[in-house]
C-alpha cells in the first residue's frame, strides 16, 4: 500500500510541473526512509532474540529429526539451547519430553520451547498441561505470529510427519521474533487464560 502511495506522490508531483531535481531529491528521502524504517524494524528483532535467554526442545521419535535440525540450526544461530530429548529415533512417549520442555519454560525467565512429535498434536497437548505454559500448535507463519502475538504462546509445536504450509524454519523464526502484544484485549485474554 506504502509503495502504491509513494507512486501517486510521484506521478502528482511529476504532472504538477515539480522540475526533476526536487522528484529526485523526494524519491531520495523517500529511500532513506525506507532504509531507516528497514534498519528499526531488524533492530526490533535483533533486540528480541536478545532477551531470549534459552531455548528448551523436545521431541518423541517421530519428531527426531526434525528437532535436530531445528536445534542445529538454533545453536548455528548462536542461541543457547538444551535439548531434553528424546536421543535417537528408537520409539518411545512424547508426553514425558513434552513436560520436560514446559516445566522447563515455566521455571526459566526469557525462555522459549519447540517441542515435536509426529502431528505436533500430541506434545502441544501435553506441554498444555504444565501451568505457566501456552503451547501453539504451528504449521503455517501466521499461526506462529498469532499464536505468539495474542496469546502470548511461550512454546512451539510443530508435526514432523504432517504438511506444512510455510518452511519450519520460516515458523520458527516468526515465532522467535514476535513479541507477546502489549493491548489490553490481548493481555486480559491471555489472563484469563491464566486463570483457568
Amino acid at each position: 500500500m506504502l509503495n502504491s502511495i509513494f507512486s501517486l506522490a510521484f506521478l502528482i508531483l511529476s504532472s504538477v510541473g515539480v522540475g526533476r531535481k526536487i522528484v529526485k531529491v523526494f524519491c531520495g528521502q523517500l529511500e532513506l526512509l525506507w532504509c531507516i524504517l528497514f534498519a528499526v524494524m531488524l533492530l526490533e528483532v535483533l533486540i528480541n532474540y536478545q532477551k531470549i535467554k534459552k531455548i528448551f526442545i523436545g521431541s518423541d521419535h517421530g519428531g527426531f529429526n526434525l528437532k535436530i535440525k531445528i536445534r542445529d540450526w538454533l545453536r548455528e544461530r548462536k542461541f543457547s539451547v538444551e535439548d531434553l530429548g528424546c536421543q535417537n529415533s528408537d520409539s518411545c512417549d512424547y508426553p514425558q519430553y513434552a513436560v520436560q520442555v514446559g516445566e522447563k519454560v515455566s521455571k526459566t525467565n526469557d525462555s522459549l520451547g519447540v517441542v515435536i512429535c509426529g502431528s505436533g498434536v500430541g506434545v502441544s497437548i501435553a506441554a498444555n498441561k504444565v501451568s505457566g505454559v501456552r503451547c501453539v500448535l504451528a504449521n503455517s507463519i501466521e499461526i506462529a505470529r498469532l499464536g505468539r502475538e495474542h496469546n502470548g504462546a511461550n512454546i512451539l509445536a510443530m508435526g514432523e510427519r504432517t504438511n506444512f504450509t510455510d518452511d519450519p524454519f520460516e515458523i520458527l523464526e516468526e515465532f522467535l521474533k514476535t513479541n507477546p502484544s502489549k493491548e489490553e484485549r490481548h493481555i486480559s485474554r491471555r489472563n484469563q487464560l491464566d486463570a483457568l
